[in-house]
């Protein structure tokens, strides 16, 4: 049984999993997780930036997480209280979590694809606060726009190769006193056949992810947990079955268990399957610095 709960916890964790009692409904609810874990592909990564190889894919895309709301209203309600006024989301995709946010001063969605952001436009048509734009985070960005208090950044860093540089350009584009709010895939352990499909670069720790974001010039974070009841499911059908792909019905069966995944992530005893992180870019220059 030990060697089971390895990859996904501590052997203190685990140890503590196995000798402990536990109550009525968190063994019910244990169960019935791995249960459903098994019976289902459970997935914790919807992924709002999801690259797109033709025109038709996007489209498919959009209707597939058209079938999630649930999930990303969770996602945008653990971000929300960390957002200021003037708002940049890296990795935009097709605006799923942005459609959750409440109206900022402004909002900016950013992709790389061009093809997001022209996806995206009839959401930018119908929201007056919302603009978008292409922007590729690896390299400076020379912005003549005012900066931004908030740059929302989820699931993108760990597509990118040297993800302290990109994070030194999101510090560069941040007014003194803003933040970042980033969500990246957590536990190298369960790097897997969706990591390898969807090119991960790596999965990360709360203390890689903290240097990360310290060598980039940023302070004071701020770290918690995210969905940990995907976390045996991502390991059966990642690292065991070696999984390549999800199709739509899996996302209908995540935005329907939505509900129970947000309630069971403050009980359950292992570590989330990502991490999210907010961390700040200090009030004058001698507190910090961006690696530009």
């Amino acid at each position: 049984m030990r060697n089971l709960f390895s990859p996904l916890l501590s052997d203190d964790l685990a140890q503590r999993m196995l000798t402990s009692e536990l109550t009525y409904e968190t063994a019910t609810g244990l169960a019935l997780l791995v249960m459903a874990s098994f019976a289902i592909f459970i997935f914790g990564e919807i992924r709002a930036s999801r690259r797109v190889s033709s025109p038709s894919s996007v489209q498919t895309f959009a209707r597939e997480l058209a079938d999630a709301p649930r999930y990303h209203q969770w996602v945008a309600s653990v971000i929300a209280p960390f957002l200021g006024q003037e708002v940049l989301e890296i990795g935009s995709g097709l605006g799923s979590v942005a459609r959750e946010i409440p109206p900022r001063r402004r909002y900016v969605l950013s992709d790389v694809d061009p093809r997001c952001v022209t996806a995206v436009q009839s959401l930018v048509d119908s929201r007056p606060y919302l603009t978008a734009r292409v922007l590729d985070i690896t390299h400076a960005v020379d912005d003549q726009a005012e900066p931004y208090d908030t740059i929302i950044c989820l699931n993108v860093l760990e597509h990118i190769h040297d993800d302290i540089a990109a994070l030194g350009h999101m510090f560069q584009m941040l007014r003194p006193g803003g933040r970042v709010v980033v969500l990246v895939p957590q536990h190298p352990r369960l790097y897997g056949s969706f990591d390898a499909a969807s090119e991960h670069q790596r999965r990360y720790t709360r203390a890689t992810l903290a240097a990360g974001l310290a060598r980039a010039g940023f302070t004071g974070g701020q770290y918690r947990d995210f969905n940990r009841a995907a976390v045996p499911g991502w390991w059966l059908n990642s690292c065991v079955l070696q999984r390549q792909h999800f199709g739509r019905w899996q996302v209908r069966v995540v935005n329907q268990c939505a509900g129970l995944l947000r309630r069971l992530d403050g009980i359950l005893p292992w570590p989330g399957l990502s991490l999210l992180a907010v961390a700040y870019r200090p009030t004058t220059p001698e507190q910090g610095c961006g690696t530009g």
